[in-house]
């Protein structure tokens, strides 16, 4: 298996933007990453490690095949906060992740498997506000320095 990868990542994080208590924060990563595989051996292999010899007309465990896979790959979380007070804070967070995969196989290249595109996004989203500690709505503790 031959492989091949590109890597880049990216994070930034600020407080007191433009104003006190809002803070930013971004994480971002791609990656390009090609691999090979080849199977063309005409043999067949166990869990131990041992070979039979494949009992159909082609070589190969599965079938013969030359892969060639790229995957493309994006994640990112972004994070804005604001603290009003030291009590209550405000938060809006987003998650992306995507992945893009190519399949092409000079073995078998009217393979329909391959040609389907291959992609999946997910993103999230998230609004969360809510008490620090406690802001005098909860019940204290004895002994719960927050509350003195």
């Amino acid at each position: 298996m031959k492989r091949k990868k590109s890597m880049f990542k990216w994070y930034l994080s600020v407080s007191d933007l433009f104003i006190e208590g809002l803070g930013l924060s971004f994480y971002g990563s791609y990656s390009d990453v090609d691999n090979n595989s080849t199977d063309t051996v005409p043999r067949r292999y166990n869990w131990q490690g041992e070979w039979v010899p494949n009992a159909s007309t082609s070589s190969g465990e599965r079938s013969r095949s030359q892969l060639h896979i790229n995957n493309k790959e994006w994640r990112t979380n972004t994070s804005l906060n604001y603290t009003f007070n030291q009590y209550h804070t405000l938060s809006l967070n987003h998650v992306y992740s995507g992945l893009t995969r190519k399949v092409s196989d000079v073995e078998d290249p009217a393979n329909e498997y391959n040609k389907v595109p291959q992609s999946i996004d997910k993103q999230y989203l998230v609004w969360d506000g809510w008490p620090n500690i406690h802001d005098g709505m909860l019940p204290c503790s004895k002994g719960d320095k927050a509350c003195e």
